[in-house]
């Protein structure tokens, strides 16, 4: 990623698709093993369909809230369903080319592990089973397509919010070059001009920890969560919410409330700093939830905090990102952001310097 960012310096950049292809290799070689250049066909195609689908999804949104309309003619709905099985046929290609190479008891990434435990629990079942009890048509503890549906999810979701914070990161560094330079001043003092910053430096690096809390906090990149359905009738201040009903909460709201963010439009990660310089944990502040809560909330949140992290030491250690003599054509930064899979910031251009 450093080196492709280095081949375009100085010249006006979307950083997005870099962010992106750094992103996914990461999480697809976690999934499969599976790690590719950033010029490689296959993976441009991938993240084209992820594109496609975080627009299919917006467009046929309308549905959750008038479930109804699913019985009739729906192009974004049919787009939906097509983009889904494309993705889902994609991901079936690599899980079935992983498991011909399986080797029993050696899990090289997550799919081994799917695979190995699967083998253990059908194992214990049939000893378990009583003497003499047909066990040639036990059902396997998940079925081949339920792995490659939840191969599915943890791919979509791993790389996409993860390159979409670092991009709006990287937005709003741009427009406040102030927090930009003293980042640059810790990880000077912290790390020092030799070396990139790697997991174990970010514990020494709290303005970087606080400023991924306040980029997570101000952009809310999942600003009304994903559906989530009441298990029994609930009542919340005069409103009853009946069983079964589709809810969607206001993670967008709560980011930006007064009554616990002390200016919450505004940028600023010293919020989460205490007044020795240490970072607090957001979420003893009340009101932090970019990853909702509860027992439904986003399984990535430890995997993401991290790859945020050490993405944004590296990146602020290599470089300076400004839009200083770009051409008025790539110059401006609109922090409004448009509504997709997640909130994305309208696209923009910067000029990456090396420091060091």
């Amino acid at each position: 990623m450093i080196q492709c960012f280095k081949q375009q310096k100085d010249k006006p950049v979307d950083a997005l698709i870099t962010l992106k292809f750094a992103t996914a290799n990461i999480i697809l070689s976690a999934l499969f093993g599976v790690n590719r250049p950033y010029d490689d066909e296959g993976l441009r195609g991938i993240l084209r369909i992820s594109d496609s689908y975080g627009q299919a999804v917006h467009s046929s949104s309308h549905v959750d809230f008038l479930p109804l309309l699913k019985y009739l003619p729906n192009k974004a709905l049919s787009k939906l369903v097509f983009v889904v099985k494309t993705m889902m046929d994609v991901t079936t290609k690599m899980f079935e080319k992983n498991k011909e190479t399986y080797t029993e008891g050696q899990v090289r990434n997550i799919a081994d592990s799917f695979i190995s435990v699967i083998e253990k629990e059908t194992m214990k079942e049939k000893e378990n089973r009583p003497a003499g009890e047909n066990t040639l048509n036990m059902a396997p503890l998940l079925s081949d397509e339920q792995i490659v549906q939840a191969m599915g999810d943890l791919f979509g979701a791993g790389f996409e919010t993860s390159s979409v914070a670092i991009y709006w990161g990287l937005a709003y560094l741009v427009k406040y070059p102030d927090i930009q330079r003293q980042l640059h001043e810790e990880l000077d003092h912290v790390i020092g001009p030799d070396r990139l910053p790697t997991l174990g430096d970010i514990a020494s690096l709290p303005l970087l920890q606080a400023t991924v809390y306040e980029i997570l906090r101000v952009t809310c990149l999942a600003p009304l969560s994903l559906p989530r359905s009441t298990t029994t009738e609930t009542k919340i201040r005069d409103f009853t919410i009946p069983k079964g009903t589709i809810v969607f909460t206001n993670l967008w709201s709560v980011h930006r409330d007064p009554a616990i963010w002390k200016d919450p439009e505004v940028f600023n990660p010293r919020r989460f700093l205490d007044g020795a310089g240490d970072v607090v944990d957001p979420k003893s502040l009340g009101g932090f939830l970019p990853f909702s809560g509860g027992r439904r909330k986003c399984p990535g949140e430890p995997l993401a905090l991290k790859i945020v992290s050490v993405f944004f030491g590296v990146l602020l250690h290599s470089f300076r990102f400004s839009q200083d003599g770009l051409s008025a054509e790539y110059q401006g930064i609109n922090l409004q952001g448009r509504f997709g899979l997640a909130l994305m910031p309208e696209r923009f251009y910067v000029r990456t310097e090396e420091r060091h």
